[in-house]
Parts: structure tokens; C-alpha cells; sequence
């Protein structure tokens, strides 16, 4: 593998409830992974930036737990990444632009009625393509970013 597997990903992200339990949701976020080519090992870099939007349906997680709350929720990606080859023989900048969905779930936990603590679990469905054959006989291979991602995190309640 170029890149290896796992990587951190930075998020900022945004709900407004609208209807009863289900939310809007959007949110941006940010990845940066250092890796090395096949073969010569020349150094190569790749960023990802998914933005994403969609709805998500919140329900009482425990009803002895006051202020605990899951949600289930999917939408759709736009990522777009960006590759910094330092290879002679590729395109030393490439980048690609994709739609993808997204599969969302969690749990939310309120307190001091505006702050909120969150852990989640999501799955990303991305591909980039770069089949084919450069001038320089170099295979080029497509690129899958799909996958899970869990985290956790820290915001206000409006």
C-alpha cells in the first residue's frame, strides 16, 4: 500500500433540526497522508477534503439516560482530492473530484443544556479513477477512500 492504512481526519460539522427528530446535516472535513511509491519509493502526498450533507433521525437512546440521544443518518459526499507526486515519471500534481454517499451513526450526550459530546461511527463511499498507462509505461491505479471512520467530538447547542 502507498499510504497505508488509517489516517486522521479533521471535521467541522453542522445540524439544524427542522422537523420533529430528523436533522439537517452538513459538514466539511480535512485529511492529510504521507506515503511512497511502488517500486522507486519516491515520497508522495494526498489530501482529502470530503463535504457532505444530508438528514439524520435522532431517537431517545436510554430512557433512564437523561440527555443521552443516538442518531442514524446518510447524504451524499463531494470530495475532492488533491496528489503531490515527487516521482519523475507521473504528473507531479494530480487531482480528482468525486460524489459519494455517506452512512452516519452516533451518540450525542448533552449537558450543561448547551454543550454536547459526541461519538460516532460512519462509513464514507468514495472512488477516484486513475486507470491507464502514462508516456512513461508508469500504471496508474484507481484509488478507493471508502471506509469507516470513527471519532469523537466536542461542540454548542444552539
Amino acid at each position: 500500500r502507498i499510504y497505508g492504512n488509517g489516517f486522521i481526519q479533521y471535521q467541522l460539522d453542522y445540524s439544524w433540526n427542522f422537523c420533529g427528530k430528523l436533522d439537517y446535516f452538513a459538514n466539511i472535513g480535512y485529511m492529510n497522508k504521507h506515503g511512497h511509491s511502488i517500486g522507486e519509493e519516491d515520497p508522495t502526498r494526498l489530501r482529502l477534503t470530503p463535504i457532505s450533507t444530508g438528514l439524520k433521525y435522532n431517537f431517545d437512546f436510554c430512557n433512564l439516560c437523561n440527555g443521552f440521544e443516538g442518531y442514524l443518518g446518510a447524504g451524499l459526499t463531494y470530495s475532492l482530492l488533491r496528489i503531490h507526486d515527487d516521482s519523475p515519471f507521473v504528473i507531479r500534481h494530480s487531482g480528482k473530484n468525486n460524489l459519494g454517499w455517506i452512512a452516519k451513526s452516533g451518540l450525542t450526550f448533552t449537558f450543561c443544556n448547551c454543550g454536547v459530546a459526541e461519538i460516532f461511527l460512519d462509513y464514507y463511499y468514495t472512488e477516484f479513477h486513475f486507470s491507464g498507462v502514462t508516456s512513461n509505461n508508469v500504471v496508474r491505479n484507481d484509488l478507493d477512500m471508502s471506509g469507516l471512520l470513527f471519532g469523537g467530538g466536542l461542540g454548542v447547542k444552539f
